[in-house]
This record gives C-alpha cells, sequence and structure tokens, in this order.
C-alpha cells in the first residue's frame, strides 16, 4: 500500500514538472519566433525596423504565417450578410384541361398551405389543374418570404399581371381576362372569413391591339402571410400570374 502511494505521488510530481515544462518550452518557442517576425521584418512598429539582411528568415516567416493562416478555424467575415433573396418577381401557372364536366373555378395565390387552396379538379377528374409556382417549391417558398418580412408589412409589392392564353390555340383570351374578377383577400381572423378587397379590371392596363388576355395592375400593394389573391380561371386556359417586387424601371 506505501510503495502504491509513493508511486501515485512520483507520478503527479512528473506530471506536474511535464505540464510546466512544455509550457516554458511554448512560451520559449513563441518568444523565438517572434524575435524572428520581428528581426525580419513582419511586424512593423517603431521599436522594429525592417532588415534587409534578414530577407531568408522573412520568407521562413512569411511561409509559417500563411501556414497558419490556411489552418486557422476562424473566418472573419467583413459586414453584414443578409440571407433574404433577392426576388424580382413571384410568378403562378395556372393551367386547367378542357374536358367533359369541365366549369371555370376560383385559384389562389399564396398561403394555399393555411388558407384557401387551389382546386385540383375543375369537373372533368382529378389532376385537371395544375398550379405550378415560380419558387420552385410549390408555393412555399413564396409563404416563407411572406412569414420573414410581415414584421414589415410583408413582400412590397409593384403591381401584377395576369395572362390569360387558351391552351388548344395559344392564342389570348380576352373572355377569360373579362371574367378573372381578381382579388385580394385578407383574413379577418373571424369564422375563417376572408375580407375581399377587388381590383377594378377597368383601371388596368391593356394594350389589346397585341395581348388582348393581358393585363396589369400597378400600384404598391404588400403581400404578407395572411393574405392572398384569387382569380377565376375557365376551363381549357392557360393564366400566367406575375407579382412584381421590384419597381418597374
Amino acid at each position: 500500500m506505501k510503495k502504491s502511494f509513493f508511486l501515485r505521488v512520483l507520478s503527479m510530481i512528473a506530471s506536474f514538472f511535464s505540464n510546466h515544462l512544455n509550457l516554458f518550452a511554448d512560451a520559449c518557442e513563441r518568444q523565438f519566433t517572434l524575435g524572428i517576425i520581428q528581426r525580419s521584418g513582419a511586424i512593423t512598429s517603431p521599436g522594429y525596423a525592417a532588415d534587409e539582411r534578414d530577407e531568408a528568415d522573412g520568407r521562413i516567416v512569411r511561409t509559417a504565417l500563411n501556414t497558419i493562416a490556411q489552418n486557422d478555424p476562424i473566418v472573419n467575415m467583413q459586414g453584414e450578410i443578409n440571407m433574404l433573396p433577392n426576388v424580382p418577381a413571384m410568378t403562378q401557372v395556372i393551367v386547367s384541361n378542357a374536358g367533359g364536366g369541365a366549369v371555370a373555378k376560383t385559384v389562389y395565390f399564396l398561403n394555399e398551405d393555411i388558407f384557401n387552396a387551389t382546386p385540383g379538379n375543375n369537373g372533368s377528374g382529378e389532376a385537371s389543374i395544375s398550379n405550378t409556382y415560380g419558387d420552385g417549391w410549390s408555393g412555399n417558398g413564396y409563404n416563407q418570404l411572406a412569414k420573414a418580412l410581415s414584421a414589415q408589412n410583408g413582400i412590397k409589392c409593384y403591381g401584377l399581371t395576369l395572362s390569360f392564353v387558351t391552351t388548344s390555340t395559344g392564342n389570348e383570351n380576352s373572355s377569360g381576362l373579362a371574367t378573372a374578377q381578381p382579388t385580394w383577400l385578407m383574413a379577418s381572423m373571424v369564422g375563417s372569413s376572408q375580407i375581399p378587397k377587388g381590383f377594378v379590371l377597368n383601371a388596368g392596363k391593356r394594350n389589346t391591339q397585341y395581348l388582348s388576355g393581358t393585363m396589369t395592375i400597378s400600384g404598391v400593394f404588400f403581400m404578407n402571410s395572411l393574405c392572398q389573391l384569387s382569380y377565376v380561371v375557365p376551363a381549357g386556359n392557360t393564366v400566367t400570374l406575375t407579382v412584381l417586387t421590384s419597381p418597374l424601371s
């Protein structure tokens, strides 16, 4: 027992001196490296002028510093990084097929995961209406952007364009546009109802000479996590909605 006790004591003493010797060696190495850096001019200060005769030492020190920098786990990023994407426009394309029993249907833009959802059936069968968002995430990317910006009123929009085309011919469809009834909807928080605010079709800009089925509404409005856009799509039509989130130049 006594022998074991003395061995433990000797081991602790040896460990103590070993640790302190390592610290002393590290301190000496740092002092030596600092001395070389100072002599080579790698550090410029009033007390240490660059010495051209020690160019070889300077190269060694610069190599050592580069090696340290390359292995340094700390990355210093200058300035702030904005993680919100720059989205010039939000888009949605609705294709409503023609077929037996197909009728016009009201479709929705934004926040479909919480509020109204665009139907997938226009009366002619399942998947007779397709709904494609431009964010690549079935609209969920736009939804998250609206949530992120809702503390500041939401996504600032500068206008929207609706374009109606007869799918089978590719021709502009003015009659589809005439019955579109685009409406801005805000959740009322009372009985799952929404407060409508209609856009006046006559206020939209239309060049009927070229694009009879296209209308642009210019003006600033906000899309947040509590609102949607709705519009009516006839059967046999392809409709493109573009919501501008940057000012028109």
